[in-house]
Formats: structure tokens, C-alpha cells, sequence
């Protein structure tokens, strides 16, 4: 344990040192979810990061259990397959140069089998490093089972361990949308827009916005620790903004005034008079 907290909380150069890349270098990116033959569901990932990245941890968290499991990624790919249906929560962290990097996610896996699911535990060093670090999360901590654009999140960061707090960062929080590098408000919520391609591709679809923050994390020794943290949202096209919300209410006001007429004319002629 003493070996993994000293790599990742090692000593860094005090703020500002080295200038750091403008957009995040260490992120999940999600590829494929898939439902496997036998009824379970799987996610896959990579792990965007910088050639120079070395102590590179992974692991997931399923609901709110305090359990921690490891990842083996298999040629680059991380998979996480489950049997039931779960809030998984991912996180990833190392080492590039002066500064640490943390990343995570939240998704659902919609499993359904008998077949039980693989999972190899965490040893009790990563479980403390993971604990020590700083995350970014949403708020509430849950991935809602189908987000989508022009749906309201919020994010703070919090560290790896299951009851820690919610704080906001002095720098804010900034976020990659459809390549495009903006600043969150204040209150960290971002409202991602709208998406035309997302909406021709159907309802299966999805893009990814990278929300980040940097900033001077103080260890358990009292050190000062640059780090880089990134979310990465998963995000479907909305189940509503497509919608043709003016011919809805033209039709309906057309039917409204057909039965309002109809009514009128009935009660101007006796029903014996039809």
C-alpha cells in the first residue's frame, strides 16, 4: 500500500509549474454496450492518456455497495459485464509527470442472467489510494439510466471512497462539447445542447462530453498535488426535442374546434330533426 500512495501522492512540483494541456488528456471513452447471449449486459471503454502516464489503476464500483473491483484491460479494452441490473460507477488514476490524473464515469448495465458475472477484488492499497483522491461526480452521485441532451447536470468533486463529501473547485470545472472547450457557471451545471447528428443517428446513438477541472490537491502529508480530474458523460439524443410540438397542438386545436362546431350545430337542430 505504502508503494501505491507513494506513487500516486508522490511529491510534485508547487503550482504553477509546467503549464498543462488546454483540454483533458486522461478520460474514459465509452465504445460499445452489447447484451450477451447468455443474458448479460457489457460496457466497453478505453482509456485516453498521455504517452508518459505510468502507477495507471482501474476500477468499478456497482451501485452502492462498498465492494471495489479491479479491471484487466485485454489489448487496451476495459469490459465491465454484469448479470443484473446495476449503477456502476468506474474510476481510473496514475501519474503523468508533476501531477496526477483521476478519471471516472457512471452508467447503467441492464443485465439479466443466471450466469454470474466475473469480478476480481481490489486490493486494499488501491482501495486507499483510490480513497485519498479527488474525483469529479455528479451530483446526486447517480447516472440517471438514459441521459440525454437538454437534460440539467450537475458535477462536484468528491473522492474515491463511497461516503465521502461534495466540495466545488476554486478553478471551476470545464467541459469538451462536440469539440468545443467552454467553462461551466459557477455552480458547476452544465446543459448540454442539442444535437441534430445525434438526432438523425436514432435512438441507440450517443456522444461524450468530457467535463474536467485542475487543481492543488493537499495530501495526508500536507503536500501540495497538482491533479487533473475528468468525467465522461454519456449522452443519448432527447426523446423530446425532435418532436414536431406545433403540429401537435395545431391538430389538436383543429380537432377541438370540429367538435366545438359540431356540438353547436346539434344543439341549434332537435336530434328528432337528423
Amino acid at each position: 500500500m505504502a508503494a501505491l500512495l507513494c506513487l500516486v501522492l508522490a511529491p510534485a512540483a508547487p503550482a504553477p509549474g509546467k503549464p498543462l494541456p488546454e483540454r483533458p488528456e486522461f478520460y474514459f471513452s465509452y465504445l460499445e454496450f452489447k447484451k450477451e447471449i447468455n443474458g448479460q449486459a457489457s460496457q466497453t471503454f478505453e482509456l485516453v492518456s498521455p504517452e508518459n502516464a505510468k502507477g495507471i489503476h482501474l476500477l468499478f464500483r456497482e451501485g452502492e455497495a462498498p465492494n471495489l473491483y479491479t479491471i484487466k484491460p485485454v489489448n487496451g479494452i476495459i469490459k465491465i459485464t454484469g448479470s443484473h441490473r446495476r449503477l456502476v460507477r468506474v474510476y481510473a488514476f496514475g501519474r503523468a509527470g508533476d501531477r496526477i490524473l483521476t478519471a471516472s464515469a457512471v452508467f447503467f448495465l441492464w443485465g439479466n442472467s443466471k450466469t454470474p458475472a466475473e469480478r476480481i477484488p481490489a486490493g486494499q492499497d488501491a482501495r486507499a489510494a483510490l480513497a485519498a483522491l479527488p474525483f469529479v461526480a455528479l451530483s446526486p452521485d447517480r447516472g440517471g439510466y438514459w441521459p440525454q441532451t437538454g437534460q440539467a447536470f450537475r458535477f462536484r468533486l468528491r473522492q474515491g471512497g463511497p461516503d465521502s463529501s461534495e466540495t466545488t473547485p476554486e478553478g471551476g470545472f470545464k467541459v469538451v462539447e462536440r469539440e468545443t472547450l467552454r467553462p461551466l457557471p459557477p455552480d458547476g451545471t452544465h446543459i448540454p445542447a442539442h444535437d441534430l447528428d445525434l438526432n438523425r443517428q436514432g435512438a441507440a446513438a450517443f456522444r461524450q462530453d468530457i467535463v474536467f477541472t485542475d487543481l492543488i490537491f493537499t495530501d495526508r502529508v500536507g503536500g501540495g498535488q497538482r491533479v487533473r480530474a475528468s468525467y465522461t458523460l454519456k449522452l443519448h439524443r432527447s426523446r423530446t426535442a425532435q418532436d414536431n410540438h406545433m403540429a401537435g397542438w395545431a391538430a389538436m386545436g383543429g380537432s377541438l374546434c370540429l367538435f366545438t362546431g359540431w356540438v353547436l350545430i346539434k344543439r341549434r337542430r332537435p336530434w328528432w330533426n337528423d
